[in-house]
């Protein structure tokens, strides 16, 4: 249950926010009830993996955004 309200806080954090960094704060977040225990159990890595590749590749875009010098902002 603390999970499940864990994704929802973070969810609502996403699409509350203006600023991409915090947009990728959230998305990161909203992935880390899913990492837990994976020492303990051996449960399918395809579903992690394919949560840390998403983590990555927005973490990318938002790098090439400022790298270009576009603001931070999702309204400009």
């Amino acid at each position: 249950m603390g999970g499940i309200l864990y994704v929802l806080g973070s969810t609502l954090l996403a699409y509350s926010t203006e600023n991409l960094v915090v947009l990728l704060a959230a998305w990161i977040l909203s992935t880390v009830p899913f990492f837990p225990g994976a020492v303990v159990r051996r449960p399918r890595v395809a579903p992690r993996i394919g949560l840390l590749l998403s983590s990555i590749a927005l973490a990318m875009a938002i790098a090439v955004i400022a790298a270009n010098g576009h603001a931070m902002s999702i309204a400009d």
